[in-house]
């Protein structure tokens, strides 16, 4: 291990601060680069590496390569290649790391099936500051979820020119449809998406020299207990159990995962899925007493969810808490973003837009506006939110912004400080924190 001791236990100290909210089970996988210095370790494969002195041991870490002989997108990637690494499905890819460049992006992959198919949650370092996505890559095309900017509502450290001796630590965690990027503990960005379900972890580089040590992968899930449900309160002292809402009951597993997942999709917490007499329990919550379960029944049932009932299961490590579903604000019907330019033809507005993601601003798009092509990024729930935006942009040089408020669910959200973030119409986040 080539990390400094001390730096490695306080950045763990970070990581622990999470650990109620997503549970570690089983080590998948882990590496230490011990391998010959200069060599590829062997459980890993390089992907889109422009030359061979890319992703090799230096100095027990494991090197991405010179980010100035990245071409094309900048993208490269090492993925495990481990005994059922393709089946890996709700897990926890983590990795120290130190970026050299002073720009680019350092890459966390998951549910890996090849380049063209997974998923990547990245911090990116640009002239426009810093900022957090998570990307789904299918059939080719890369979709950002959704993103976080410094500044703008997350807190994210200078990640840029950094040094062996000051490691940060990132992660990346899938469980199920849910998908969370935290950098030294802090979350930065979490998505849902269901398009992959399983496949391999690994780390990656954009346009940027990035060092990574002790990878681990991890089975994870939300908090949960394993035992069957039991028909009345188990044996052991007050606190030893929690009461749950049994949503649905299905005659196949398959039903109900499938279940589960559109539960934490919508913000359902602690769901979980049991065989109870050859048939399959989907419940969620996890309530101290039987009277706060009936209070939250009784609270979703006036929304017009039907609940089966409130079944007792064994505590376990669940962490309790207060309601079943995470409560999501009521949205303006409008938002402000910015227009950042007006174009006659296609390909002007193209060359905008690329600039914009060149400099690290996330999120921009084309819309016809008439005959003409407009470049807008952005999403605020009050217009001082957007000017402070727009004015950030212009010390950068931009010019001709225009603040312009529209309908809530056509623009890309940025989260704003001073205000209340919006959910994104793309990728509802739910789940790993923010419960209530």
């Amino acid at each position: 291990m080539a990390l400094n001791r001390t730096a490695f236990w306080g950045v763990l100290a970070f990581v622990a601060a999470f650990s109620r909210e997503v549970r570690t089970e089983e080590l998948l996988f882990s590496d230490s680069f011990s391998a010959r210095q200069g060599e590829r370790p062997a459980a890993w494969a390089a992907v889109l590496a422009p030359t061979p002195r890319f992703w090799y041991v230096e100095e027990n870490q494991l090197a991405s390569g010179a980010g100035e002989d990245l071409g094309g997108s900048g993208y490269s990637f090492a993925v495990i290649q481990a005994p059922q690494s393709d089946q890996w499905t709700s897990c926890s890819i983590g990795a120290f790391f130190w970026m050299r460049s002073r720009t680019g992006r350092a890459v966390l992959v998951g549910r890996w099936r090849d380049e063209n198919n997974h998923y990547e949650a990245s911090v990116q370092v640009s002239p426009a500051g810093r900022s957090g996505y998570i990307d789904v890559v299918r059939e080719g095309a890369r979709k950002t979820l959704n993103y976080s900017v410094a500044n703008l509502g997350v807190a994210i450290p200078a990640i840029e020119g950094g040094s062996r001796d000051k490691p940060h630590y990132l992660q990346f965690i899938m469980v199920g449809p849910i998908l969370a990027l935290y950098l030294d503990g802090d979350r930065l960005v979490e998505a849902t998406d269901g398009s992959f379900d399983r496949g391999s972890a690994g780390v990656g580089v954009q346009h940027s020299m990035v060092f990574f040590d002790n990878v681990r992968v991890e089975r994870a899930r939300i908090a949960g207990p394993r035992s069957p449900i039991p028909r009345g309160a188990p044996d052991g002292a007050e606190g030893d159990q929690i009461y749950q809402l049994l949503m649905n009951i299905f005659a196949s597993e398959s039903d109900a995962r499938r279940f589960q997942n559109d539960l934490a999709a919508s913000g359902y917490l602690n769901v979980t899925v049991e065989a109870v007499e050859g048939r399959w329990h989907v419940a969620a919550g996890a309530f101290q007493t039987e009277a706060e379960a009936e209070r939250e029944r009784a609270y979703l049932e006036s929304q017009g969810t039907r609940i089966t009932g409130v079944v007792v299961r064994s505590r376990g490590t669940t962490q309790v808490l207060p309601v079943a579903r995470r409560r999501t604000p009521s949205l303006p019907d409008k938002v402000f973003a910015l227009r950042l330019g007006r174009f006659a033809n296609l390909a002007e507005a193209d060359a905008l837009k690329r600039k914009l993601e060149t400099d690290g601003v996330a999120g921009p798009e084309i819309r016809q506006e008439g005959a003409r092509f407009a470049v807008v990024a952005g999403g605020f729930v009050t217009r001082p939110d957007a000017e402070k935006w727009r004015s950030s942009l212009e010390a950068r040089k931009y010019k001709d912004l225009e603040v312009i408020e529209e309908a809530r669910n056509s623009a890309p959200v940025v989260v704003a400080q001073a205000a209340q973030p919006l959910a994104s119409a793309t990728a509802p986040t739910a789940g790993i924190s923010e419960y209530y």
